[in-house]
C-alpha cells in the first residue's frame, strides 16, 4: 500500500491512500511509505515449532498452567492505511497483533478450567478469532485467521489424564465383558427354553398318540369282544403249544392251530376213570 505525506505533518495525509501500481508523487515534498497488502502471519512458539516469538503461557480457571502455539494471519486493511501510519508507523505487529492476541488467549483460557482446555482444543481457535478480530479491525488490521497449533499441560495433569484414561478403558473393558457374559446367558437361557418346548411338544404329541391308539383300540374291542383273547394268544412265547380254556370247559387246544387260524381240535378231557380203566 502506497501513501502520501506533504511537509511532514501527520495531518497533511492525503485522505484517499494510494493504491497498488502506478502513482504521481512530487519529489521531495510528497513522502511514501510502503505497507503490504498481501497477508502475514506471525508464530507465537517455541523455535522447534517455527516460532518467531515466545509462546503464549496462560493460567485456567482451576489455576493449571498451559503452553499454547499460536499463529496469527492478518493483513492491513487497505483504506485503513492512515491510520496505521499514524498510530503504529511498521510497528503494527509488535505494538497492535502480538499484544493483543496473547491478551485474548489469556482472556480465553482463564474462562476455562483445564479439563475443558483439554476437551475443547478445537473450539478455542473460533473463541478466540471471535474476541480477537472486531480488535485488530479498529487498528486498521483485518484477522484472517488464527491457528491453534499445540497446548502444552504440565507434567502432573498428563499425568493424571493418563491414569484417567487407564480407568476408562479398564471400565470400559470390565463392561464389554459383562455385556458377553450376559449374551452368553441369555443364549443358554434361550437354547434351554427352547429344548423344554421341543420336549413339551413331544411329550405332547406321544400322549396324542397314545390318546388316539386307546380310541382306536376301544373302538376295535367293542366291535370284537374276542379281540382282548386273541391278542393275549399272540403274546405267549413260541414254545407253548397248548393252553388250558377256563375251568369250566372241557376242552384244551391246540396254541398253533388257533394262531394258524385252524379250528380247535380237542377231545373231551381224560376222567381218572378213563385213566385207569384204558382197556375196557
Amino acid at each position: 500500500m502506497i501513501f502520501r505525506t506533504i511537509g511532514g505533518d501527520e495531518d497533511s495525509i492525503v485522505d484517499v491512500p494510494l493504491g497498488p501500481g502506478i502513482n504521481w508523487v512530487i519529489p521531495f515534498i510528497d513522502q511514501v511509505t510502503i505497507y503490504p497488502t498481501e497477508r502475514q502471519s506471525v508464530t507465537m512458539a517455541s523455535p522447534s515449532e517455527g516460532g518467531s516469538r515466545p509462546p503464549i503461557q496462560a493460567r485456567t480457571s482451576d489455576g493449571q498452567e498451559v503452553s499454547i502455539d499460536v499463529t496469527v494471519i492478518y493483513r492491513i486493511t487497505p483504506e485503513m492505511a492512515n491510520q496505521v501510519y499514524r498510530d503504529w508507523r511498521i510497528g503494527y505487529e509488535e505494538g497492535a497483533v502480538i499484544p493483543f492476541t496473547r491478551d485474548n488467549v489469556r482472556n480465553t483460557i482463564s474462562a476455562l478450567t483445564v479439563d475443558q482446555v483439554y476437551g475443547q482444543r478445537e473450539a478455542l481457535g473460533p473463541d478466540i478469532f471471535e474476541s480477537l478480530s472486531p480488535r485488530l479491525r479498529s487498528e486498521g488490521l483485518d484477522l484472517v485467521d488464527i491457528a491453534i497449533r499445540n497446548i502444552t499441560f504440565s507434567e502432573e495433569f498428563v499425568a493424571a489424564v493418563e491414569r484417567k484414561q487407564i480407568a476408562e478403558q479398564e471400565v470400559q473393558r470390565a463392561t464389554n465383558e459383562a455385556e458377553s457374559v450376559r449374551r452368553a446367558a441369555a443364549g443358554d437361557a434361550d437354547a434351554a427354553v427352547t429344548r423344554a418346548e421341543g420336549e413339551a411338544k413331544a411329550i405332547i404329541a406321544r400322549a396324542e398318540a397314545e390318546a388316539e391308539a386307546l380310541r382306536l383300540i376301544n373302538e376295535q374291542i367293542s366291535q370284537n369282544p374276542n379281540l382282548i383273547q386273541w391278542r393275549y394268544i399272540e403274546q405267549l412265547g413260541p414254545d407253548v403249544r397248548l393252553i388250558i380254556i377256563p375251568s369250566n370247559s372241557p376242552f384244551l387246544f391246540d396254541l398253533q392251530a388257533l394262531l394258524e387260524g385252524q379250528e380247535s381240535v380237542g377231545a373231551p378231557a381224560p376222567t381218572a376213570s378213563d385213566g385207569e380203566g384204558g382197556g375196557n
